[in-house]
């Protein structure tokens, strides 16, 4: 029995699945192709021979020793890395816990930079449960002035330029979750805050925004409601 398609066929088969609908269909399926080689392409890449190269960047920026003990690849939503047990060393003046402690960083990269065969952070997001601490000396003197002074020392453009410039442009650094230990001298504070959600930018050359949303507590006393405490300057 012949089974070729006839002339009607055809037209029934181009009636039913116009060259739009077509079209259409193979956009979709090439769209979702592409998401699944960006999801699953990845993990399949070796990044670990970069892992010396981000601490040391890392490290000199902030004047401090940086550590972390995994460094991966990601993709969605957006092109980064992740940054896993990420530690900044305190300076051995202000003593030796860690300046900051976070279980994960996703640092997130702008796109447009790629064009221009270097690498900007767009946004360093540091995740719960990430541990800070704030080193006060008799002195007068505090453990993140360093970190502030030498950071100021980087030429940078602010965050939100649209465009890139000869400077790079200062990524949006926030946390979420986090806990702020005071420290007088090398004796912890009875005073902390927890629930602590902050963010740091550069709306302007040389010119820091800070913003911070925290619930204070006192390790002395029972666990209650202590309100909320919200600051924001430059």
């Amino acid at each position: 029995m012949d089974t070729t398609p006839t002339h009607f066929e055809e037209a029934d088969l181009d009636t039913a699945f116009p060259h739009r609908h077509r079209d259409r269909l193979i956009a979709i399926l090439t769209v979702v192709l592409v998401i699944l080689i960006l999801a699953f392409i990845p993990p399949l890449i070796n990044v670990s021979r970069f892992q010396r190269r981000v601490d040391r960047d890392i490290s000199a920026s902030l004047g401090r020793p940086v550590h972390f003990d995994r460094l991966s690849l990601t993709m969605l939503p957006l092109p980064g890395f992740t940054l896993e047990n990420f530690v900044i060393d305190e300076d051995p003046a202000f003593g030796y816990e860690p300046i900051l402690r976070a279980d994960q960083v996703r640092a997130t990269i702008r796109i447009s930079s790629l064009w221009r065969r270097r690498v900007e952070i767009s946004k360093i997001s540091l995740s719960e449960p990430t541990s800070v601490n704030l080193v006060h000396l008799a002195n007068g003197k505090w453990n993140i002035e360093s970190l502030l002074l030498q950071a100021s020392h980087i030429e940078a453009a602010p965050t939100a330029q649209r465009f890139a410039g000869p400077a790079p442009r200062f990524p949006y650094i926030e946390a979420t979750g986090a806990r702020l230990n005071l420290k007088l001298d090398q004796d912890k504070s009875r005073f902390s805050l927890t629930d602590a959600d902050f963010a740091l930018w550069l709306p302007e050359p040389h010119q820091w925004h800070l913003r911070l949303e925290a619930h204070p507590t006192r390790t002395d006393l029972s666990p209650g409601d202590t309100g909320m405490i919200r600051m924001e300057g430059v």
